[in-house]
């Protein structure tokens, strides 16, 4: 398990080559609940430490506030892919947390036909049909 005990530091390479290795060996759910709890500039190193199919799972464990903050934080390739593989449904629901801006310049960046799937979706209100998980 990833412990909290000592700060990430960055100048310190072997130290993160095995938070590296550790969090991208342990279920996303774990993953998920060890950001949730740094600050908001150690999350972001962390979750640059992710492979990136390991990053997508994480990143839909986490709460929209940290997702959002992440989203800020990350380079807008990273964004995209991250994105862009999640689920319609799944981006359709945190497109609902984040600012119009920010979902604006999302949307704009998805695939043709991802970008009409989420474009469908969030012409559905929240609890109908059209938005069950």
């Amino acid at each position: 398990m990833v412990t909290q005990e000592a700060p990430i530091s960055i100048s310190n390479i072997a130290d993160l080559n095995l938070l590296k290795f550790q969090l991208n060996q342990l279920p996303a759910v774990d993953v998920g609940d060890y950001i949730v709890e740094l600050s908001p500039e150690r999350r972001a190193i962390s979750f640059r430490l992710l492979n990136k199919s390991q990053a997508i799972d994480v990143f839909e464990y986490l709460p929209a506030e940290v997702q959002e903050q992440l989203i800020g934080s990350l380079h807008a390739v990273q964004v995209c892919q991250i994105v862009e593989a999640m689920s319609p449904d799944d981006r359709a629901a945190l497109f609902d947390e984040l600012s119009a801006g920010v979902v604006k310049r999302l949307v704009q960046q998805l695939s043709p036909p991802q970008r009409q799937a989420t474009s469908t979706l969030l012409g559905y209100a929240e609890g109908t049909a059209g938005r069950i998980p």
